[in-house]
């Protein structure tokens, strides 16, 4: 031991002219050279090992013997009950230099050459170290750090030099030292700190090193130890435990850490759903009873609460027919413009669903094309056993919509949302048109698990929950595509925006102004107008600066020649937000683009000019550059829009009116056509199946442009730019 001091006193003596001399005596200093001090202060890599490996659990690869997981949770790694008795005592003096060093590590550096005569060789050691890292010479703190452990195994300070070498390694990058016996001495004697330093960086090793339960683990060693517990991350740890796929991995954690309140309140249900997920339902669905009963028993309300969802929900998916879908719409409303939106969506339902006898859906991706070699598919056959429709005979298919009436009244829907689960044993929902039906039809598929397609507008309505989606205009979306073609095939940096002031075009304004901003471009300003507006010259007063002061020079110049004042283009282009107004109410703008003479600049429309009657309007002329965008385009050469309108007119077209198909019939058309390509499939006839296949679609080569699900169930696809050329709309993209 003596002998082991004695070297360790030498290199302290070295260590320490690097710190503490003079300037001039700093030729071997830690902090000018410290590839100096690692070529002096070598040690036996072999030896230093087989210390570190005699009490490790991992061995020399960072592997350990028994499964990563059990591992961990030996009762080696339990943490036993800090006590006083065996907390690091440290003096005084080093325990307010350690402080200091965290505030001004260049004052604590003159304040341990003062001390350091009074100190013992260990605390120099120790208080050098943490000195090292504070001024970042963390290759010679890890020198120093390693040199204390391996001559000084047994003394009380090793726990916390252990922890400031892997705070070294970690500053250079180097994976962490594991020792299992300076670890649990760190949970036993150090502070809560120290002891969350330890978990946390030994939970980082384990995921960097792909032990996705070891690092669950020590994260429930955080949240099971009191002193750490209010620092943890419960809802990380519930994310780790939601990724856990193994019946006996969950058994395991709930044994061991039954007492963790994220594990106690979370693993039971975890573990049913996990069975259901594997096919047994039945055992599940009486363990799922047990948990009830037991969560009634301990009054946890907000259990009981998630339970009893999770029961209903099992019970709902076992009674599904999966042929049958159901459809909520307000059927029995007299307001004019809901008729109409109601009468659009049943077209496009019906339309859908002699698609499907015909076979003329088009068909979900479920592969990319450039991953597949088609010859040799079709060399082995495999290509015609790809394409082969699943059922092979469309019309054997018992396909069903059962319509209920939302009477556009929210608890009205609830309970027929109720009924179509309950009574009916409908696979999935479609419908409603209105926010308020949305949202409460919305929580009511979500509480029964069963995935729901809200046709409405309002773009929160999947946010309610995982089994909600909408397919409808994205605004974001038709916003994004005018201002990137804008910008990139016009160059347009500056803009002015006229809105109609509705809550659509009030919300589209504030949509251009900031996805405007997050590009960087300029907003020189915007104006509202209404239906009933006669006159739009203030408007366009403002727009051209014609309102602009003037000095008492420039208004004789003006007086004296009898001229107006010109109107000024300091802008690029000119979003015109129409709302929902028609385009008799537009079309009264039309004039004034060519008294102010604007007829060249680019102008940006909103879906809302997307209306044949625009092409015979009064003033057109004026819309030189007119640039719509909206997400169908009817005559399209896409061959799923081909096949869409040839079975609209031989459906509809004898109808006097003649007339086109209205936005709300493509999206309930796309929505029922994606529902029956899923649900064709087997797998997917559960509701959580076809709720994950929803939100992994690749790709729907709907009417409305290629269309998928993000995670949060809100629909992306590729907006159509649209110029009107003539008697109808050419598309620019």
């Amino acid at each position: 031991m003596r002998s082991s001091q004695l070297w360790l006193t030498r290199s302290l003596v070295v260590l320490g002219a690097g710190i503490l001399l003079a300037p001039n005596l700093s030729a071997q200093s830690l902090l000018n050279d410290p590839d100096w001090v690692e070529r002096h202060l070598q040690t036996n890599a072999a030896s230093e090992e087989s210390a570190a490996s005699e009490f490790s659990v991992f061995s020399g690869q960072g592997t350990s013997t028994k499964p990563d997981f059990l591992t961990l949770l030996h009762p080696e790694f339990e943490q036993p009950a800090a006590s006083a008795n065996h907390r690091l005592q440290l003096a005084p003096q080093v325990r307010e230099l350690l402080m200091l060093m965290e505030d001004d590590p260049v004052d604590a550096q003159e304040q341990l050459k003062r001390l350091e005569p009074r100190l013992k060789m260990e605390d120099r050691a120790l208080l050098r170290i943490v000195l090292l890292l504070r001024l970042e010479r963390p290759r010679t703190a890890r020198v120093l750090a390693e040199s204390f452990l391996l001559e000084l195994p047994d003394d009380p300070r090793t726990p916390l030099v252990h922890l400031l070498r892997n705070r070294a390694l970690l500053a250079l990058d180097e994976p962490i030292a594991l020792d299992g016996r300076l670890e649990e001495q760190v949970l036993r004697t150090l502070p809560a700190r120290y002891q969350q330093e330890l978990l946390e960086a030994l939970s980082a090793d384990a995921e960097a090193r792909k032990l996705p339960l070891a690092a669950l683990g020590y994260r429930l060693n955080l949240l099971a130890n009191l002193e750490t517990a209010s620092t943890a991350d419960e809802q990380q740890v519930l994310e780790q435990l939601r990724k856990i796929n193994s019946l006996t991995q969950l058994e395991v954690i709930s044994e061991l850490h039954g007492t963790v309140s994220v594990v106690r309140t979370w693993v039971p249900e975890l573990y049913v759903e996990l069975l259901w997920e594997q096919g047994q339902h039945a055992r599940a669905l009486e363990l799922l009873s047990q948990f009830l009963a037991s969560a009634h028993e301990y009054k946890d309300a907000e259990q009981v609460h998630r339970l009893e969802g999770l029961q209903i929900r099992m019970q709902s998916a076992t009674r599904t027919r999966p042929y049958r879908i159901g459809v909520i719409l307000p059927l029995s409303t007299t307001n004019r413009r809901v008729v109409q939106l109601v009468r659009e969506t049943i077209d496009g339902l019906r339309l859908a669903l002699i698609a499907e006898q015909e076979g003329r859906l088009p068909r979900v991706r479920t592969a990319q094309p450039e991953l597949l070699d088609f010859e040799e598919l079709e060399r082995s056959g495999a290509l015609a056993a790809l394409t082969e429709d699943a059922s092979t005979d469309n019309a054997s298919l018992p396909w069903q919509l059962v319509f209920r009436d939302s009477k556009l009244h929210p608890d009205h829907t609830r309970k027929m949302i109720q009924e179509l689960v309950e009574q009916e044993q409908v696979s999935a929902i479609i419908g409603p048109l209105t926010r308020r039906t949305s949202e409460t039809a919305a929580e009511e598929a979500q509480r029964f698990g069963i995935p729901l397609i809200s046709l409405s507008l309002t773009r929160s309505v999947p946010d309610i929950g995982e089994f909600v989606f909408r397919n409808n205009l994205s605004w974001e979306l038709e916003i994004q595509t005018l201002l990137h073609h804008a910008v990139d095939y016009h160059q347009a940096r500056r803009f002015m925006i006229l809105y109609a002031d509705n809550r659509q075009g009030r919300e589209k304004m504030r949509l251009f102004w900031e996805e405007a901003e997050r590009l960087g471009l300029e907003i020189h300003g915007a104006e509202p107008f209404s239906s009933q507006q006669k006159s739009f010259v203030p408007s366009f007063d403002a727009f051209t600066r014609k309102l602009r002061p003037l000095t008492p020079e420039q208004e004789e110049t003006l007086r004296e020649l009898d001229e107006d004042l010109e109107p000024e283009h300091r802008f690029d282009a000119l979003f015109v937000a129409s709302g929902s107004l028609s385009i008799r109410s537009l079309q009264v703008v039309f004039p004034y683009l060519e008294v102010y003479g604007m007829e060249d600049t680019l102008l940006l429309g909103d879906s809302g000019w997307h209306n044949y009657a625009l092409l015979f309007a009064t003033g057109r002329r004026g819309l030189r550059k007119l640039v719509i965008a909206d997400d169908f385009h009817m005559e399209s050469e896409r061959p799923e829009v081909r096949e869409f309108m040839a079975l609209y007119e031989r459906m509809f077209f004898f109808a006097p009116t003649k007339q086109r198909p209205g936005n709300y019939t493509t999206y309930a058309y796309d929505t029922a056509g994606l529902l029956m390509n899923l649900l064709r499939v087997e797998q997917n006839q559960n509701s959580t199946a076809l709720k994950e296949a929803l939100l992994s679609l690749s790709g729907y080569p709907g009417v409305t442009g290629e269309l998928h699900f993000t995670e949060n169930g809100e629909v992306q696809r590729e907006m159509r730019l649209l110029r009107p050329r003539g008697v109808s709309f050419r598309a620019l993209n």
